[in-house]
């Protein structure tokens, strides 16, 4: 498996790709909003948490009431975190002020200005 990132991260300096994947999907918050659930009567409140991941990718939604329905009909638990479990790979993490941002934006563990960082690029 990390060989394959490996080639994968090879590819992307090469080709020039990476800045392109952290412009389409920024890291954001990506939060839980269980009003959007129906519930049966005597059903528990639908849970959920808060996640760093991606723009556009959202588990927690209720995509065309997929999620609720599993909950309405089996009282499973709809148990995906927020972000699909993929935010942490594509970089996002949780600042020490609370932001969501990409590691790359990180330095010491504050949020480096975007602006200082592409001025440094030219």
């Amino acid at each position: 498996g990390e060989d394959i990132i490996e080639v994968r991260n090879l590819l992307r300096r090469k080709l020039g790709t990476a800045k392109l994947g952290r412009i389409l999907w920024p890291c954001r918050w990506v939060d839980f909003e269980g009003w959007f659930f129906a519930r049966r009567p005597g059903q528990g409140a639908p849970a959920g948490e808060r996640a760093c991941g991606v723009h556009g990718l959202d588990c927690c939604g209720v995509y065309f009431g997929w999620s609720e329905k599993l909950e309405y009909f089996t009282d499973a638990r709809w148990d995906l975190p927020c972000d699909c479990g993929v935010g942490h790979a594509l970089g996002c993490l949780a600042d020490d002020g609370g932001d969501c941002v990409h590691k790359d934006d990180v330095i010491d563990g504050t949020l480096e200005v975007r602006l200082r960082r592409d001025f440094d690029e030219l």
